[in-house]
């Protein structure tokens, strides 16, 4: 897939910590493009992945982009720092609050994430607090957050997002929570007290904090990308902060058959590869996955594709499964799934007879329905 100037600086932009070589070869495209660099267009393709603030830090550093061109960039980063500094003192507020109430309490991906993983809280945009607990802790843990002012979502039925998703909504004013008792995606299988088993315990802000293995973390966000269709971009800018000198890849191949995804994580650890030069073992970048360069272009054209199909795109991402009978059980779930799923799906209020066209429909709109990002 031939990529203009433009979409090839937002993929060397958008990793955490971009070689020598890497910003060369970034420095090359900006001086000896054959017609001027579309700025207007970059911008607008950072924003629409969501990884301006990365790509910011990365142009920073090297002068090489006109000033009134960081400008742009550089405002989208300050106001991500200011949002992301209240949103970190109210996740660390929760779990303070929660240990105190004696739930034990895993932060997730968002500001704290940026602070530890990529250390500028700046970097990475959020848009809500993820937070695991024990699936035996979760009332308590509703009833702290309801105790601290937050309340339950009424759009979706409590009974909905405990069977069709593993994850409760709370919201006080425009700040949402959401409290996970299990970090793998629908399709996939694992007990609640895997993420537990190998997690560690890190000193942060005079806080001992629980955090998970890097190896089961990575297996999150892979979970996570696979879910979002692999869009937009800035999903996967956390991953290669978690592949240092201490990270088991053994371990983590194991946990990859243990879950069955052990295909997807391939593909994924082989796109980041490819499009972020992120270092992965060669055994893993010399595997062969059928139809590799099909999906690998399926994925860019999400990137920078301002409208998309998701749900014909999850249809394609299927035959990342491990197994053709894998396959087949998802297809038919996504086709005919439970109603629970059709709520959460397309956002359908409890009790709604909007679910029976909903659910009639639901095939078509798979195959037929476009999203505006």
């Amino acid at each position: 897939m031939k990529q203009s100037p433009e979409e090839s600086l937002l993929l060397l932009l958008s990793q955490p910590e971009p070689s020598h070589v890497v910003m060369q070869h970034v420095q090359a495209l900006i001086t000896s493009s054959s017609r001027p660099l579309n700025y207007e267009g970059l911008l607008q393709l950072a924003n629409l992945n969501q990884v301006t603030p990365l790509m910011y830090k990365n142009l920073a550093a090297h002068h090489i982009v006109p000033e009134e061109v960081m400008q742009g960039f550089r405002a989208q980063y300050a106001l991500n720092l200011r949002r992301n500094a209240l949103h970190l003192e109210e996740t660390l507020s929760i779990l303070d609050m929660l240990h105190r109430s004696g739930v034990s309490a895993i932060p997730l991906k968002g500001s704290f994430a940026a602070e530890t993983l990529l250390g500028d809280m700046g970097l990475y945009p959020t848009a809500d607090i993820d937070i695991l607990v024990r699936q035996g802790d979760l009332k308590k843990a509703g009833e702290s957050l309801i105790a601290a002012g937050y309340d339950r979502s009424t759009s979706v039925s409590e009974q909905d997002q405990l069977s069709g998703s593993y994850h409760l909504y709370f919201h006080k004013g425009s700040t949402i929570v959401e409290l996970h008792w299990n970090l793998v995606r629908r399709y996939f299988e694992a007990p609640p007290s895997y993420w537990w088993e190998d997690a560690a315990k890190m000193q942060f802000r005079g806080m001992t904090l629980s955090c998970l293995s890097q190896e089961k973390y990575l297996l999150y966000l892979i979970f996570r990308l696979y879910c979002k269709a692999f869009m937009p971009l800035h999903h996967v800018v956390l991953m290669p902060a978690l592949l240092g000198d201490y990270f088991d890849w053994e371990k983590f191949m194991r946990s990859t058959q243990l879950l069955r995804m052990k295909r997807l994580a391939v593909f994924t650890l082989k796109l980041m590869h490819d499009l972020l030069h992120i270092n992965v073992p060669e055994g893993i970048i010399k595997k062969n996955i059928a139809g590799y360069k099909f999906l690998k272009n399926a994925v860019i054209s999400g990137f920078i594709n301002p409208e998309v199909r998701p749900h014909l795109q999850m249809l394609l991402f299927l035959t990342l499964l491990d197994t053709p009978l894998d396959i087949l059980k998802v297809l038919i779930r996504r086709l005919f799934p439970p109603t629970s799923e059709i709520r959460l799906r397309y956002n359908i209020p409890p009790r709604s007879l909007k679910i029976l066209p909903y659910y009639l429909l639901n095939p078509f709109l798979m195959l037929f329905k476009k999203t505006t990002r």
